[in-house]
C-alpha cells in the first residue's frame, strides 16, 4: 500500500481499515489536517481513497510515525468493497 500526499508518493504499512478511515505506519510524519490519497490494493482491484489525516504521533523507539485518516468523499461502491474486505477479514480471524 501506499499513500501520497501533494504530489508525492511514499510507501506505507497499513495497521488496521475500516469503512471510515485506516490506521497506518511510514517513515514520514504527516501533519494532523493533511489530506493524502491512500491507495488500497484489494487483488484483482486496485482503487484510490481519499483520507484526511486526524492524528499522528512518533512509534517509540524507531524513526517511523503512525497516523490516524478519516476517508473523504468516498464513491459508495468502494466503501462497499472496504465493509465487504473488513467483514471477510473478521470472519478468517475467527476461524483461526
Amino acid at each position: 500500500m501506499d499513500a501520497a500526499g501533494g504530489s508525492e508518493s511514499f510507501p506505507i504499512e497499513m495497521l488496521d481499515l475500516s469503512a471510515s478511515g485506516a490506521r497506518f505506519r511510514s517513515d514520514r510524519a504527516i501533519p494532523v489536517d493533511t489530506a493524502v490519497r491512500v491507495n488500497i490494493n484489494f487483488y484483482p482491484v486496485d482503487f484510490p481513497i481519499k483520507a484526511l489525516v486526524v492524528w499522528t504521533r512518533p512509534v517509540e523507539g524507531t524513526d517511523r510515525y503512525e497516523h490516524g485518516a478519516e476517508f473523504v468523499n468516498m464513491p459508495p461502491e468502494e466503501a462497499f468493497l472496504i465493509k465487504d474486505y473488513v467483514l471477510r477479514a473478521a470472519g478468517a480471524s475467527k476461524a483461526t
